[in-house]
């Protein structure tokens, strides 16, 4: 990313902003909900006045104030068994405290500005520069990857009286190993999420963040002007089914590949799609442009479904039953309907007739909804996320197929396959089954 970021040392004026960032959405989880003013004059003021070993710098994009970082010498730490001890090791730790900026890389860029503008004029001699983020900080352990640093023992830090103990990680960067202070990206594949201040867009950011090669550019949620993506290569779309469809174009005209968790995408829209694909301009590597359209990330769902059309044509009776939080806006789901439809496929392709059903009265509909002739019910439920059952019924027993998502976690997987694969498969993809060999 270019951008210019500067530093200077910080002073007690500075205080307030160190304070305010520590409390911000991306530091706050790492630093027990942050420090008072008064406290923070008393355990950064020594650093301040020179009196402590550690010195502390604001950082700078522009004449902007983004965060700050902190440099000491630092004793040899851990290392594995057969790793070189470092002959003589500065520490950092960092705060980009500007929620804005998060996720933009501007954090990988100001550790590689730190380390060549304040860490080796300092420390001509210093053989290693270790960092020590707690475990849960995928962003930070990503932006240290990035610039070249190596993830070593993990190791129980002591706690100040009154904070819980913490797990960090040991991270080290050899400075003899020709370190310019540049970032190393040319191999990263680029990806802007769109619909990321929602519950699955937040959790692929996470995700993005922390798979390797891949570098988060771009967060951008409802009314956002998308422009050019941030120069995405590859765009994640979880947002709502009205706006679902132009999003995709708005991609696809710039050449840009989708991958896409939105439900709501039926016949109709699939074909208009599809129109749009062919005449789409190429990717920026001249391929053409690729577009996953995925009704679900699980693994274990796509194994669901996959079983569950095996094992329609061996059964007279079938019916999905798809149960997710209330929140959810649409219904049935995605997978549900899927599902149904590779059901009825392989009903019809075995030459089965309708299910059985006598049911001539249901003014209120309890026999749910039709696709493709499978009934699928759905219920909405507090304390659920998302979770599927196919019940398949013959003389004298029933076979029950079920998957159950008991945290979004379990999608992003998939959804890193998705990224990974989608510039490997031109044109409309229906199904992360066909990336994965399972269709």
């Amino acid at each position: 990313m270019d951008v210019e970021i500067g530093f200077r040392p910080l002073t007690r004026d500075d205080l307030p902003a160190v304070v305010r960032w520590q409390r911000s959405a991306a530091a706050r989880p790492w630093f027990e909900g942050g420090l008072t003013l008064t406290q923070a004059e008393e355990r950064y003021g020594p650093r301040i006045d020179g009196t402590h070993s550690a010195r502390m710098y604001l950082a700078l994009l522009g004449d902007r104030a983004i965060g700050y970082a902190q440099m000491y010498a630092a004793p040899p730490p851990p290392m594995e068994p057969g790793r070189e001890a470092p002959v003589e090791s500065v520490g950092i730790d960092f705060v980009l405290g500007e929620d804005d900026l998060v996720g933009h890389g501007i954090g990988t860029e100001l550790i590689a500005a730190f380390i060549r503008r304040v860490v080796r004029p300092a420390h001509p001699g210093a053989s290693h520069v270790v960092a020590r983020p707690d475990h849960r900080n995928h962003r930070s352990i990503r932006a240290l990857e990035k610039n070249g640093f190596v993830q070593g023992l993990w190791v129980d830090t002591l706690p100040r009286p009154g904070e819980p103990p913490m797990t960090e990680i040991v991270c080290t960067l050899d400075l003899r190993a020709d370190y310019s202070g540049g970032v190393s990206e040319t191999s990263d594949v680029k990806v802007s999420v769109i619909g990321a201040a929602g519950r699955m867009g937040s959790e692929v950011c996470g995700a993005v963040e922390a798979a390797e090669g891949m570098r988060l550019v771009g967060r951008f949620d409802q009314g956002d002007d998308l422009g050019d993506l941030n120069g995405a290569d590859v765009v994640v779309e979880f947002s709502v089914p009205d706006a679902s469809p132009g999003n995709v174009a708005h991609c696809i005209d710039r050449g840009v590949h989708v991958v896409v968790g939105t439900t709501g995408w039926d016949d109709a829209r699939l074909e208009t799609l599809r129109g749009q694909l062919a005449s789409a301009p190429p990717s920026s590597s001249g391929a053409p442009v690729g577009v996953l359209i995925a009704p679900n990330f699980a693994i274990g769902a796509i194994l669901m479904m996959s079983f569950a059309a095996k094992a329609a044509p061996f059964y007279e009776s079938v019916e999905v039953i798809e149960l997710h939080h209330p929140d959810k806006v649409d219904a049935p789901s995605g997978t549900a309907a899927r599902t149904a439809r590779l059901i009825g496929a392989a009903r019809a392709e075995a030459g089965l007739g309708e299910v059985p059903d006598a049911t001539t009265h249901d003014p209120g509909g309890a026999r749910g909804s039709r696709v493709d002739g499978v009934p699928v019910h759905s219920v909405r439920l507090r304390g659920l996320v998302a979770h599927q059952e196919v019940l398949l019924g013959g003389a004298g027993e029933m076979l029950t197929i079920r998957h159950d998502s008991f945290d979004r976690a379990s999608f992003m997987p998939g959804v890193i396959a998705g990224v990974r694969g989608v510039a490997d498969h031109p044109g409309l993809t229906v199904g992360l089954e066909r990336y994965l060999g399972i269709d």
